[in-house]
């Protein structure tokens, strides 16, 4: 089998691993990979392919380059799909789903899409203008129109979508959780002295791109408030996308004068090293798909907490692991609590271990099966 897939250029995150363990996945079963971008992605296989679609002024990311893409792309994809007689296409968003649409069309190809966050609703959190809201719209229901298999990696992703667009097939596959990830991670002595923290300190840490929906500055007032002489909060990320928040989350450090109990450690290619070192996540975010961050945590046994919010309820469950955004009173309240009592503090850890359980499976697996079933059925 072949298969057509396009993602525009690598990206660090969360995103890209998936979609990269999703392409050697499917290259290991011996399926020839066919990847569009405008420049090569750090992938290594036989069975992958790349083909690089020229467009001017792609390290900036403007207007201009967004709308020569737009363009060209679904010309080009039609192209290789045509050339390399690809009989599938596979894609992470409705967007590169819309931009496969013609080749999709002529070729007459089934296509599957993997959801990963709505769209609509993160454009609406980041007050993008409103021409940018309606061709998110209209790329979503173009390409999950167009789609034989739309796959959201949350229930509460597909309550939200199928809301929108009715009729279509859709089965939802969670992200996941791959056991005994964090062991390498384990020598929390030496991790915990690069970043000038003592055995003593009860390290609080999170870990996202820095930007408004993930709302980190909620979790500063918290740990702000909670008033912990002991505690430290290590903050994960990087603002990648320019908006400044960086800046901005710092600021508000040193207003609430926390400034020289919280680190941010920049963009760092293995979170773990931090995690699994420290004694408690937080993951306060506004809105969410199936978040690897908060799944990587899990997995190094620690205790962790989250917004309650649909798409957090579905990993953590639990009441004791969540908490409101309509004030930080109840996080500070959990994280102060989390410091001085033992008591919950393993009841906490013994809940978040037992919803570890629930995400250890092979997710490679059961998306390739999907993307091979769907293409029996279309045969």
């Amino acid at each position: 089998m072949k298969i057509l897939s396009i993602f525009y250029k690598h990206k660090e995150g969360g995103f890209n691993k998936r979609l990269y363990k999703l392409y050697l996945a499917l290259a290991n079963r011996n399926i020839e990979v066919h990847y569009i971008a405008v420049e090569a992605l750090p992938l290594t296989h036989p069975n992958i392919k790349k083909h690089i679609l020229w467009t001017p002024l792609s390290d900036h990311e403007n207007l201009f380059f967004w709308a020569f893409f737009i363009i060209m792309a679904p010309l080009y994809c039609t192209w290789v799909a045509w050339k390399c007689q690809v009989e599938k296409i596979v894609v992470f968003s409705s967007f590169y789903a819309a931009i496969c649409s013609l080749a999709a069309l002529i070729m007459r190809l089934k296509m599957v899409t993997f959801l990963r966050i709505d769209v609509l609703k993160e454009s609406a959190f980041e007050k993008k203008p409103e021409y940018k809201i309606l061709l998110n719209r209209m790329f979503e229901r173009l390409g999950l129109f167009l789609s034989c298999l739309v796959i959201p990696n949350s229930r509460s992703l597909m309550s939200a979508i199928s809301t929108r667009n009715k009729n279509l097939n859709y089965t939802v596959l969670p992200n996941n959780i791959e056991n005994g990830v964090c062991l390498e991670y384990l020598d929390r002595k030496s991790i915990r002295k690069k970043y000038n923290l003592a055995e003593e300190h009860f390290i609080i840490v999170t870990a996202s791109r820095l930007n408004p929906v993930k709302n980190i500055g909620f979790l500063i007032k918290a740990f702000s408030e909670a008033s912990l002489d002991a505690g430290r909060l290590v903050i994960i990320g990087e603002d990648l996308n320019g908006t400044g928040e960086r800046n901005r989350l710092e600021e508000l450090a040193s207003q609430l004068r926390v400034t020289k109990n919280t680190i941010f450690t920049g963009w760092i290619d293995e979170p773990l090293n931090i995690i699994a070192a420290a004694d408690l996540f937080v993951f306060p975010t506004l809105q969410e798909g199936s978040p690897n961050a908060l799944l990587e945590a899990l997995s190094c046994d620690i205790a962790c907490l989250g917004s309650r919010i649909p798409e957090i309820i579905e990993i953590l469950y639990h009441e004791e692991l969540l908490f409101s955004l309509s004030s930080t009173s109840e996080l500070s309240q959990k994280l102060r609590k989390a410091i001085i009592d033992s008591k919950y503090r393993k009841k906490i850890s013994v809940l978040s271990n037992e919803r570890k359980k629930v995400f250890i499976f092979d997710w490679k697996a059961l998306a390739a099966n999907m993307i091979i079933q769907a293409g029996q059925r279309m045969q």
